[in-house]
């Protein structure tokens, strides 16, 4: 019995690995990266993607951009326990830490031309204490805020990956740059 369990889990398994190796992924040109801080540390986990290898910070003149950014926006709350704990902070020369809450967004934007074709936004309240004598290493956001937006690259990379408006314009980048060869092939549709 435990030998035909092994049998049906290997199938199983196979089946399930082809199935997700059949789900088309969209292979990208080569793409400047911009970012703030917080977007240099998550560089190298969206390059590791197979549709990210040509992605670039150095790279001049391509017209596809991907701009990643970090956005806060404070509470109510956020910003009388921020005022409040920043008047004791002083008053007490940085013994006592200053505490706020905020919402913050990591956003993800592909930009051809200075146009947004397409945008992924992931949000999450934090509260977060800070002494204002300890360098922060977490870009604001704490050590579980930047485990938080450690996630959202993977978040992004599922999101992007059936994003209609990229794939036009992924069509559209293949048909003015690869010329009409690759549509008279069948490789690319026309736009």
């Amino acid at each position: 019995m435990p030998r035909a369990l092994l049998i049906v889990g290997i199938w199983v398994c196979a089946l399930g690995s082809s199935a997700a190796d059949t789900t088309p992924s969209i292979v990208l040109p080569t793409i400047r990266y911009q970012s703030d801080p917080l977007g240099k540390e998550l560089f190298p986990r969206i390059r590791q993607a197979a549709r990210f290898q040509q992605i670039s910070q150095e790279v001049i003149g391509s017209p596809i951009e991907l701009r990643v950014y970090q956005t806060l926006q404070l509470t109510g709350g956020g910003r009388a326990s921020g005022t409040v704990s920043g008047l004791l902070a002083a008053g007490t020369l940085g013994i006592l830490p200053q505490v706020y809450n905020a919402d913050h967004a990591i956003v993800y934007e592909f930009v051809v031309n200075s146009t947004v074709v397409s945008a992924f936004s992931y949000r999450k309240n934090l509260t977060q204490a800070r002494n204002v004598w300890v360098k922060d290493e977490t870009f604001g956001l704490g050590k579980e805020g930047l485990e938080w937006a450690r996630s959202t690259v993977d978040q992004f990379l599922r999101d992007s990956s059936g994003d209609a408006a990229l794939a036009a314009l992924l069509d559209e980048y293949h048909y003015y740059f690869d010329g009409p060869q690759a549509v008279a092939n069948g490789s690319i549709s026309t736009p």
